[in-house]
């Protein structure tokens, strides 16, 4: 354990911690340690390599924001499902909220793996409204350290829900997500929520270009640590058979790493995120796994002749597979999301008294 310091602190300081609370303040202390290292930001896995690798700390953060949006068919559901099953493996508490109702268990059963109620909540609500209250009280419950709000282009307000068809509503939505946004952005930062956003999106009508935006107002990108768009690019295919497709995501905004880094990660139909196959693919653009003809080599060790094969070899040596994707972090400069976990445990908190 590291030696626990008392940090000095100006008189302003004080008067603040005395009238609002030890929370309000973060201390900037004077160690051998950098800041980077102190404030080390603890995050969930996405499974997929690549996209941890960009993110630049190894998964999504938590105590901030995120938010991903895409068209129809880009994976945004399945790659929230597959960080909610990173989530429950590092013990942290999931909450769903399915307002697009389009979610059953036999479908999150694929992803996540056996669902376990004590560890995952599925929420259905009716309107905007009930959204956001369940999403409230999942802040303030204390118990969750992943929130998912799929999505805000499927909120509907109770305004909306009482007019007739023909009846404008325009704003109702963006003034919602407004309000909510500022009422908890405090309680997700000090509650050490990581709250993932899922939004959909719309053409901009009368666009010289054709443009699509997402909905829900300019609050959700201000208030966003990490903005993702994601597209589907290309079908995988087992010689005629459709086995899957290639998902591609650009990071529109980041506040944890370098934004407008790009890539794809492959999904299989009913399994989710191809872990071994998105490390090969990506150690190949880094030139950590070199293709000698049809075979693949990481290290001077042959990992098979062609992509299935190299994948089979991967699923049956796990050793080889973690030796691949932590090289990937070290080409990029980055810390494994687990060594970042042990350091702000090793450093635990400042003593103020």
């Amino acid at each position: 354990m590291a030696k626990k310091i008392k940090p000095d602190r100006s008189e302003f300081m004080e008067l603040l911690i005395k009238e609002f609370g030890e929370e309000l303040v973060d201390d900037f202390i004077e160690k051998e340690e950098s800041i980077e290292d102190i404030k080390a930001l603890s995050v969930i896995k996405t499974g997929s390599i690549s996209l941890d690798v960009s993110l630049g700390k190894g998964g999504i953060p938590r105590g901030r924001i995120t938010t991903i949006y895409g068209p129809e068919s880009s994976a945004k559901t399945t790659l929230c499902l597959s960080v909610a099953k990173n989530a429950i493996a590092q013990g942290i508490k999931v909450l769903y909220v399915d307002q697009e109702n389009s979610c059953d268990y036999s479908y999150i059963a694929e992803i996540v793996g056996t669902v376990d109620p004590k560890m995952f909540t599925l929420v259905q609500p009716e309107t905007a409204e009930q959204t956001l209250m369940t999403c409230e009280a999942g802040i303030n419950s204390g118990e969750y350290g992943l929130i998912v709000l799929d999505s805000v282009g499927a909120l509907s307000p109770e305004k909306e829900k009482d007019d007739p068809f023909d009846k404008g509503s325009v704003g109702q939505t963006p003034r919602l997500m407004s309000k909510f946004l500022r009422r908890n952005a405090y309680a997700i930062r000090n509650g050490n929520i990581a709250f993932l956003i899922v939004n959909q999106v719309r053409s901009v009508i009368g666009a010289y270009v054709p443009t699509l935006e997402m909905p829900g107002g300019m609050a959700l990108r201000h208030f966003s640590s990490v903005v993702i768009f994601m597209n589907r690019s290309e079908l995988i295919k087992y010689g005629e058979e459709v086995v899957g497709a290639t998902s591609r995501y650009t990071i529109k905004k980041s506040k944890i790493g370098k934004p407008f880094k790009s890539w794809s990660f492959p999904l299989l139909y009913g399994i989710g995120i191809a872990t071994e196959r998105d490390t090969i693919e990506f150690a190949k653009h880094l030139g950590i796994i070199s293709p000698r003809g049809s075979f693949l080599y990481f290290e001077g060790e042959g990992l098979g002749q062609g992509l299935a094969k190299a994948e089979e070899y991967l699923k049956e040596h796990p050793e080889v597979l973690a030796k691949i994707e932590e090289a990937c972090y070290t080409m990029n400069g980055n810390v494994k999301p687990e060594e970042v976990d042990e350091r702000s445990e090793e450093i635990g908190e400042v003593v103020t008294d």
